[in-house]
């Protein structure tokens, strides 16, 4: 495959069998389609057969920008792509669910030792009412950096805002929320 590749082929897929999958480094090529020199070489290795490459980080356009499209705008797409949009409210909602468990699992730890009469109390209400939307949001906005991120892992993510512009600070994020990831788990 090395050989193949050095000398400017491309991988004969037909004949796969011939050629180590395993390990060893891959190249992602996107090809401009007449400048040579625009093509983005992205590197990265093969391990048990599938290619990791660096993250791909897509830059968040405001929508305002002459250039912005859905692809490339957060504020765009949640306007003009309903599924992204739903999605998006799946996930906040998900979340607000998730902070208000969490929040009546630890009022329910101390309610035992409360007299009977405030125990009764609809508690599940009061936190409904006095949820910080606010802070979930903080939450959903940093689960989406750790997906465009290609899904970076908890290291990566507290300290990637000192090297890359544009990336927020995520060292606040409570890394054990990427437990919650679907794809990571």
């Amino acid at each position: 495959m090395i050989r193949d590749l050095s000398t400017g082929k491309t991988i004969d897929t037909d004949n796969a069998a011939e050629y180590q999958l395993d390990f060893g480094n891959c190249k992602l090529i996107c090809f401009h389609r007449s400048t040579k020199s625009r093509n983005v070489e992205v590197p990265g290795v093969i391990r048990s057969g599938l290619c990791y490459t660096l993250p791909l980080i897509v830059p968040d356009l405001e929508a305002s920008h002459p250039k912005a499209t859905i692809f490339n705008s957060s504020e765009k797409r949640l306007k003009f792509d309903k599924k992204f949009r739903n999605e998006c409210q799946v996930m906040q909602y998900k979340l607000i669910y998730e902070h208000q468990q969490k929040e009546y699992s630890k009022l329910m730890a101390v309610i035992d030792d409360l007299p009977e009469e405030a125990q009764k109390l609809p508690y599940h209400l009061y936190i409904a009412q006095a949820t910080p939307i606010h802070a979930i949001k903080q939450e959903a906005i940093e689960h989406l950096w750790h997906q465009r991120l290609i899904h970076c892992g908890a290291a990566s993510l507290k300290d990637l805002h000192k090297r890359v512009d544009g990336i927020p600070n995520l060292s606040k994020f409570e890394l054990n929320d990427l437990e919650k990831c679907a794809t990571c788990l």
